[in-house]
């Protein structure tokens, strides 16, 4: 307010002084001083609004006794608001605050200078914890010429205190608000006043890439095009991990060209695109003559919206790069509230088929639209957690919903979704509490895939005793959440009068049986852990090296990663010939998870990894390292390395490789070895590990450095034997580098990094650098040009983690700038690179050892004065910095405590022994 006030005190200075020009302009200074005051009126907290119009309305009877105010220079509204102002600013405040408007010109005239490219249409609720990354990523925009139209939804934390702070920095934030009506209202809202040639709905709990807007309105603009939809991936709020997001962009599906209609892909038009409106931009023209709006319900509020636009649009076209970035793994986005409002993705399916047949197209798209309602319902009654909720759903669903939707009239060879067909057949043929009891008892459907897989191999399933006994303080709390839960107990009641006692009986006995724990090596020496994923070529030589060992007293714990290969039948053939041999069967959820649940059940004193293609040169390997550990009570002990390339042997490594081999027997300390790679060729003892929470991270690459760096440091010394120990498989696959292996091997290096700077390990800090400068520096680059720009937050957090203090102890004479040298040659390298060449060589890309390097630090290109790049440097800088704030310890190591909770053989433990004897007593309430 004093800062419009002392603006125009300098102006109406100026016009004193010119009596003339006073004259002629005084009328149009009272006009603009309206305009401004106004405009700050709304942009200002509420708290201060009466104090504003108070002032406002002093200055305005003084220039109108003065005969300074033109009535004729305002038009209609403008001289509404200021006689009210002057005469009864308290009905101006009312009027006002019944609009709902906080912030924004909203009245402005609409010359074709002032019409926004695109109008950001936002709707907020309760998301003060992410909403600062999302008006940042909206703000950054390269498309500057946009209104930001902000629906604050009647959130009740901080959220509308940040929208106010942003709208008080930039005059495009335009804020409206509304009691709690969800995000389809609040769309509705924004729409009704959206002024841009284009339209983006964009959720405030996501964020999106700079350029967003700029690649999809030139896509529009070049089609013609009433809708661009792009590519998004989701980022994992707890993990910090991005991954792809291909079903929202079924390529398969799409036409052979950029713009198309629904025409040309008629059978696919809604489950090529999942039916979000935030990955879509829309021409505001289109919407607005067809007069297509968003159903005010609660959940799936945009699936009418986007379909109907879908089929209604004569020209779609595509942009086949990431733009925007879905959060996941929270509790405060709509996908979080599936209990609530239940029927309502039904609602929106059937008014979407009404809108259909009214515009006589659904003939047209009937098989795409009977194909996703289908995959809509399963999905919906999969995801409800409340018991009522799901009776809800099936009730209508079963009883009459199918049908409704158009479901029923199909056999199976229509339905392209199997999965969800299977799933509607069983939903269809078995009653209600029977789906309950199965659902809520068992819990998980991974229990009952770890059944039937491991009905072959009772030594992975006796494994599940001892998990209910590590658990059993636990128990109660979920037998709280089960059969003392009322609806559960109704349910088992309504189960125990539908099956016959001949069944349950037979149920009890399979338990009995299938659970039973039969006998064992009561204390394994060693546990051998092998994760397996589709590796069947070579699993025999490896397991017949690992059970011809000398050393008989050890378990093979295998975990297989889903595999679909013959890599299981292998298993349990050998399962039947050697009872050494645990077999644990997981969904494919990577090599950190297969070990991580291997350590789980491991009972050995000491544990060794081995992966499926690799194999010990030795019969008595396992022997020799046991027997040197024991003499030498040590924590760690290991061997050489040895590598095979198609049969050629290397047994010999120089410069930062040497590490990999061994010339004499005894102690050493890792402040002297400050080596990362070739952790197979160690044994662990099992304590350390346990009392010291140490597993492999959730990262698809490099994640065995991190482990490794961390057990050296624990242990702080380990003893080396001067024999080759373990023979690591080179050459006989391709790495595919993606942007998910990528993101991986960015935050391995980053962890190594830090802990090399926290424990002054400034040898293996030296040989991370390198490791992101030099030996995985083409296979970065390669990647983010190739469309993941998402990747250069975790390339600038990497460099960040550079400790020129702790290199100097190494390199006296390295500079100040150096992390941000190793960042800007990264960055000139992906800005000269070509998008083929990116293509071709990140098809090519394999791991390879980088031999005869010293221990210098890498060469790096100058730092370039190019204002571009200066740019580019700064943005990063700024983000790595609000990212390092907002994370936390314990966020980093969040998912220790997930793969433990959330684990599959956690829950499978707690309800394995607990489900029979429920059964039983069941049995004797009815005897």
């Amino acid at each position: 307010m004093f800062a419009v006030s002392r603006e125009y005190e300098s102006i109406g200075k100026f016009l004193d002084e010119n009596p003339q020009l006073r004259q002629k302009l005084i009328t149009t200074y009272w006009l603009k001083k309206y305009h401004n005051y106004l405009f700050t009126y709304n942009r200002i907290a509420e708290e201060h609004k009466k104090m504003f119009l108070e002032h406002f309305r002093n200055e305005y009877l003084e220039a109108d006794r003065n005969g300074e105010l033109d009535r004729t220079v305002f038009n209609d509204g403008e001289w509404e608001n200021v006689s009210m102002i002057m005469n009864d600013p308290e009905a101006f405040y009312e009027k006002e605050k019944n609009k709902g408007y906080v912030l924004g010109n909203i009245n402005s005239v609409d010359h074709e200078s002032d019409t926004p490219v695109v109008s950001v249409i936002l709707p907020v609720y309760n998301v003060e914890k992410y909403l600062r990354q999302c008006l940042d990523s909206i703000f950054r925009q390269t498309v500057t010429n946009i209104e930001i139209i902000c629906v604050d939804d009647g959130s009740t934390d901080g959220s509308l205190k940040i929208l106010e702070e942003y709208a008080a920095k930039d005059d495009r934030f335009i804020i409206l608000r509304q009691e709690n009506s969800g995000a389809g209202a609040a769309r509705n809202k924004g729409l009704d006043i959206a002024k841009g040639k284009y339209l983006s709905f964009l959720d405030s709990d996501d964020f999106f890439e700079p350029n967003l807007l700029k690649n999809a309105v030139g896509q529009c603009e070049k089609h013609k095009a009433d809708i661009c939809v792009y590519k998004v991936d989701t980022y994992h709020d707890v993990k910090e991990e991005f991954q792809p997001a291909d079903y929202a962009f079924r390529e398969a599906y799409l036409p052979d060209k950029v713009a198309f209609s629904y025409k040309s892909m008629p059978n696919h038009i809604f489950s090529a695109f999942q039916n979000w409106a935030w990955n879509k931009l829309f021409r505001s023209s289109f919407i607005k003559e067809n007069n297509i709006r968003f159903q005010e319900i609660w959940r799936t509020n945009d699936l009418f919206f986007t379909c109907t636009a879908l089929v209604k649009a004569k020209c779609i076209c595509t942009y086949k790069g990431i733009l925007a970035h879905y959060r996941i793994g929270m509790t405060t986005n709509c996908q979080a509230t599936n209990d609530k409002s239940p029927l309502d993705f039904y609602n929106a399916f059937l008014a979407l088929k009404k809108e259909l047949i009214r515009i006589n197209v659904y003939k047209d798209v009937e098989c795409s639209f009977v194909n996703w309602s289908l995959s809509g319902c399963i999905y919906n009654l999969d995801s409800v957690r409340d018991v009522n909720k799901y009776e809800i759903i099936y009730d209508k669903l079963v009883n009459g919903g199918f049908a409704e939707l158009g479901i029923t009239n199909h056999s199976e060879p229509y339905f392209y979704f199997k999965d969800r067909y299977k799933a509607y057949q069983k939903l269809m043929n078995t009653p209600m509490h029977v789906c309950i009891f199965e659902k809520f008892v068992n819990a998980d459907k991974k229990v009952k895939e770890l059944e039937r897989l491991n009905m072959m191999s009772p030594e992975a399933v006796c494994q599940l005793e001892k998990w209910k006994g590590l658990y059993a303080d636990k128990c109660s709390e979920n037998q709280k959440l089960t059969f003392e839960n009322e609806e559960l107990r109704k349910s088992a009641q309504e189960l125990q009068k539908r099956l016959e006692s001949k069944i349950i009986s037979e149920q009890c006995d399979y338990l009995e049986k299938h659970y039973h724990e039969e006998k064992r090596i009561e204390n394994p020496k060693i546990s051998v852990i092998i994760p397996i994923y589709n590796k069947d070529e070579f699993l025999v030589e490896c397991l017949d090296s690992i059970t011809n060992q000398t050393l008989e007293d050890i378990e093979i714990i295998c975990v297989n990663d889903g595999s679909i290969d013959d890599s299981l039948p292998i298993l349990i053939d050998y399962h039947k010939k050697d009872s050494r041999i645990v077999i644990i069967n997981q969904e494919n959820s990577g090599v950190s998870a297969a070990r991580n649940n291997g350590m789980k059940c491991a009972r050995g004193e000491y544990i060794a990894f081995a992966d499926p293609d690799d194999w010990y040169p030795d019969n008595d390997v396992l022997e020799t390292l046991y027997r040197l550990a024991k003499e030498n009570n040590a924590d760690i002990c290991g061997g050489s390395f040895s590598i095979s390339h198609f049969g050629a042997l290397t047994f010999e490594f120089s410069g930062d490789y040497e590490g990999y081999t061994f010339k004499k027997q005894g102690w050493i300390k890792y402040s002297d070895y400050q080596f990362d790679y070739g952790f197979h060729r160690f044994l662990y003892r099992r304590s350390m590990i346990e009392d010291n929470n140490l597993v492999f991270p959730p990262y698809r690459r490099f994640q065995d450095p991190p482990f490794f760096v961390k057990a050296m440091n624990t242990a702080g010394q380990f003893y080396a034997v001067d024999k080759v120990v373990y023979r690591f498989r080179d050459g006989h696959q391709m790495i595919k580098w993606d942007s998910e292996k990528v993101s991986g091997l960015l935050m391995g290096i980053t962890d190594n990094l830090r802990i090399s700077s926290e424990n002054r390990y400034a040898k293996l800090h030296i040989r991370t650098v390198k490791r992101l400068s030099e030996e995985y520096s083409q296979i970065i680059t390669d990647v983010i040009c190739d469309g993941h720009s998402e990747l250069m937050l975790l390339l600038s957090k990497a460099c960040e983690a550079i400790d020129i203090e702790l290199i100097r102890t190494v390199i006296p004479d390295v500079n100040d700038g150096y992390a941000y040298e190793i960042l800007n040659a990264l960055i000139e390298k992906i800005r000269n690179a070509e998008p083929a060449k990116a293509q071709k060589s990140d098809d090519k890309n394999t791991e390879t050892a980088n031999e005869n390097k010293s221990m210098t630090l890498p060469a790096v290109a100058p730092k370039s004065n190019d204002a571009e790049l200066q740019r580019t440097k700064a943005m990063l800088k700024h983000r790595s910095e609000e990212l390092k704030k907002a994370r936390n310890e314990l966020e980093q190591y969040q998912f220790y405590l997930d793969s433990i909770r959330g684990s599959f053989s956690y829950r499978a433990g707690l309800f394995v022994t607990f489900i029979p004897r429920k059964l039983r007593e069941i049995l004797k309430g009815k005897k």
